[in-house]
């Protein structure tokens, strides 16, 4: 995952952007972009993360992390390595795009899904198989933060949801555990050198919930 966000992350006006509060391990592009980038790959692998290795450069400017390479060791003997970077070329807030590229290997074949968000026709979902098949669906569709019409896919989903319509939650809470965990694993690695160890997961089952009904 790579974005034209120097200007954010090296600003140091940005406090919610680039300091850690509370029992947060740092703050930068990590907790601030590769979050997003994250919960796709949770969302569509169902992975576990179970231990990370991380490496980070910060800015001298306000101590944000705004470029991170890690090595995620997850459940079932396999193996995440997430690059991203603050260090795009910035043209303005609505030239500049983030570029997102994906790719899955696995006992069948080759997953990817890569592009740059605002633009739909850079990229799109290709299957390539062991066996021959190649299937390619265009289309990259990352993040809709435009307040134009009845506003991005996430809010309608929101809204969906308060009125009791059926929705499909791509970020449910084992989602943002899962990634919550393993960047505060990686703010730990970048400092200490060595992988870090995360947390067995509960089950959803095991998982107290606190249901709030807004009328």
């Amino acid at each position: 995952m790579a974005a034209a966000l120097l200007w954010l992350f090296e600003d140091p006006e940005n406090v919610g952007w680039i300091k850690p509060t509370g029992s947060m391990q740092g703050n930068g592009f990590g907790l601030g972009q590769m979050s997003h980038a994250l919960a796709w790959l949770y969302f569509v692998t169902d992975l576990e993360p179970e231990k990370v290795c991380c490496s980070m450069l910060h800015s001298e400017k306000t101590g944000a992390d705004i470029t991170d390479i890690a090595i995620v060791h997850c459940a079932g003997n396999a193996i995440m390595s997430i690059h991203g970077t603050a260090s795009m070329p910035f043209k303005s807030y609505f030239e500049s795009t983030k570029h997102i590229h994906m790719k899955i290997f696995g006992s069948g074949g080759v997953l990817s899904y890569g592009g740059e968000d605002q633009h739909p026709e850079s990229g799109g979902l290709r299957l390539e198989l062991f066996d021959g098949t190649d299937q390619h669906l265009p289309g990259f569709y990352f993040e809709n933060y435009q307040a134009e019409g009845d506003g991005p896919e996430s809010l309608q989903v929101f809204l969906s949801g308060c009125t009791g319509t059926k929705i499909l939650n791509a970020a449910d809470a084992m989602i943002g555990r899962k990634v919550v965990a393993t960047l505060d694993a990686m703010y730990k690695s970048a400092k200490t050198g060595q992988f870090e160890v995360i947390k067995p997961f509960e089950t959803a089952n095991e998982i107290d919930y606190t249901i709030y009904l807004f009328d």
